[in-house]
């Protein structure tokens, strides 16, 4: 009985889990975007080597670029282009949408 029970509370929490990932997806994917007031904190570009089997490794560079909005810090992965536009304690209006910038004026 024991075991069912356990089993049970497994499936449920996992069942549980399974939705709100697809929530917080769908949410992503589907919300609205959002606008607010936000001030340029960091910026970082830093490159690594990815190993890939047909054609060795290659180089990568990633950039982000970090904005502090309503007292909390977002973080962003820009393209190379667009990182050299962002500007440290440069202030705007930052739209984005979940996980992805759409855009710093």
């Amino acid at each position: 009985m024991v075991n069912i029970i356990n089993v049970l509370f497994v499936f449920l929490f996992s069942a549980v889990l399974v939705v709100f990932a697809f929530a917080r997806i769908a949410a992503e994917r589907y919300g609205k975007n959002v606008t607010v007031d936000a001030l340029v904190v960091d910026k970082q570009r830093y490159t690594k080597t990815v190993y890939a089997h047909s054609s060795g490794a290659v180089k990568k560079t990633e950039c982000n670029v970090t904005f502090l909005c309503s007292g909390k810090r977002k973080s962003f992965c820009v393209s190379e282009f667009s990182y050299s536009g962002y500007r440290i304690n440069e202030k705007g209006k930052l739209t984005y949408k979940g996980s992805r910038l759409i855009d710093f004026k």
